[in-house]
Parts: structure tokens; sequence; C-alpha cells
């Protein structure tokens, strides 16, 4: 029978080796968002905290932890986008309600992880974090998935 290691221990969690977000005090749970090639997704903020203003941030390189500023956000009526990166510009929108940043057309390159850097208006900052999969319409031959239909003939495969 194995033994289970004392939970006593002070070891980093797997998170921690996985996500170059986890080391920030005060970031929320991880969103999961599954993206289309050429479709857009869009990062939505769970806070609902009034805010001053939100820098979408990009982990470029999650070894090294070089941050890439995507967009800033300031709340008002209506809110305004900078979008400092000429090759996003015509990729990058804000929702009306200033708490959805929406990308598209995706690219592959534009999977990996995101954070959300939110000043309350009391100055404080509060961070959420999301990782963003970016998949094709239409699996590859080399895909794992696998599509069973059951029929009145028999079991296909395709």
């Amino acid at each position: 029978m194995p033994r289970e290691a004392p939970s006593c221990l002070l070891w980093p969690s797997l998170e921690a080796f996985s996500s170059p977000l986890s080391g920030f005090a005060g970031v929320a749970e991880r969103q999961y968002l599954n993206g289309i090639l050429g479709e857009s997704v869009t990062f939505q903020l769970k806070s609902n905290l009034p805010f001053v203003s939100v820098s979408w941030i990009k982990i470029v390189d999650h070894n090294f932890y070089k941050p890439e500023n995507i967009s800033v956000v300031t709340s008002g009526e209506p809110c305004s986008l900078l979008v400092p990166l000429p090759a996003l510009q015509d990729r990058v929108k804000v929702s009306e309600d200033c708490r959805g940043l929406q990308l598209s057309p995706l690219k592959q390159d534009d999977r990996g992880y995101y954070m959300a850097e939110i000043v309350l208006s009391d100055e404080e900052m509060v961070y959420e974090s999301f990782e963003l999969q970016v998949s094709s319409k239409y699996p590859s031959h080399g895909s794992k998935l696998l599509l069973w239909l059951i029929c009145g003939c028999g079991l296909v495969v395709m």
C-alpha cells in the first residue's frame, strides 16, 4: 500500500508549475476558454466591483513571465479602449459594459495565458486569469477524436 505524503509539507502545488499567474496575490481562479480558429472568443470579468480601468495582458513566455499589454479599458459612458499593438488594433473589441474583451479572428498564436489587471475605484488591484485554447473547426487526421455512431446496422467508427 503506497504511503501518502504528509499534508504539512510546504511544497508548491503543481499549478505553480503550469501557470505563470499562480504567484500573484489576489488572482481569482483561472477561467478556461476554448476558441475555434477564425472565430471569436470573449474574456469576461467575473468581478462586478466598480473599476477605473482594466489592463488586459497576455503572458507571451510563461517560463520567464513576459507580459504583453493587449489593451487598456477605461470605465465610462462609453468606455474607452486603447490597443497599443498595431497587429491587434482591428482584432480587439470591448463590450458595452466594459467587462468583456473580444478577440477575433482567432489565430493559433492567441492560445495561452491571459490576465486582467483591474484597478478598482478605491485604487485596490484585483486580478483575473484566463487560459485560452484554440483549435481547428475540423479535427486533423492525427486527432484522437473518434466519433462513434450506433445505428440499426451495427457500430460504425468514423
